[in-house]
């Protein structure tokens, strides 16, 4: 979990997230689970920080609909309004 490395880092403003990708594994048919991999369109992410507006909680999983992708000390984030967010788990 990247909760506590973001918080201190990276500070949304206003109605705005901070999302970081959830990798699902890949099951083979075979059972075996093989590390998921980033393809650019994924839908589901965690919750690592929040704006002042923002009334959903850091730790959160949620699916939305669109975001600006940045890189910060090479680790891949969404930065992304609560607007679009489709829903939470």
């Amino acid at each position: 979990m990247l909760i506590g490395i973001i918080k201190n880092m990276l500070k949304p403003t206003k109605n705005n997230l901070v999302l970081s990708v959830i990798e699902e594994a890949i099951k083979t048919k075979g059972g075996v689970l093989i590390p998921g991999k980033k393809t650019g369109t994924e839908l589901r992410y965690e919750v690592v920080a929040v704006g002042e507006g923002v009334k959903i909680e850091i730790g959160k999983t949620v699916f939305v609909s669109g975001g600006v992708a940045v890189s910060y000390k090479g680790t891949p984030y969404l930065i992304t309004n609560e607007e679009t967010i489709l829903a939470t788990v």
